[in-house]
């Protein structure tokens, strides 16, 4: 229900942004992207987003109160993205698209 409601707000307000759009709920994530080839994973669990960055996936990390670089210092990788909300990552994947 969460996967089709979620795809469900993203084509209302975000139209032809996305080409796909997954939902993963299993651990690790960094493994499905590497297997279906995803260009990046937009992620807002800390744990999570340096696994996929250290595994070589772009990961754009939904800035939030619980992944903040005090506590985790290894988001400060060259794979992962910050975004303050939807409009940033939408810009962060046009610019990604060239």
């Amino acid at each position: 229900k969460i996967e089709k409601q979620t795809k469900e707000w993203l084509d209302k307000h975000f139209p032809n942004v996305f080409r796909s759009i997954y939902c993963i709920n299993v651990l690790p994530k960094h493994k499905i992207c590497i297997q279906q080839e995803f260009n990046f994973l937009i992620e807002d669990s800390a744990h999570v987003a340096i696994e996929s960055a250290k595994a070589g996936i772009k990961t754009i990390l939904l800035d939030t109160y619980w992944n903040k670089e005090e506590v985790y210092p290894e988001l400060n990788h060259e794979n992962i993205i910050r975004a303050r909300d939807w409009n940033h990552i939408k810009k962060i994947i046009e610019n990604f698209r060239g």
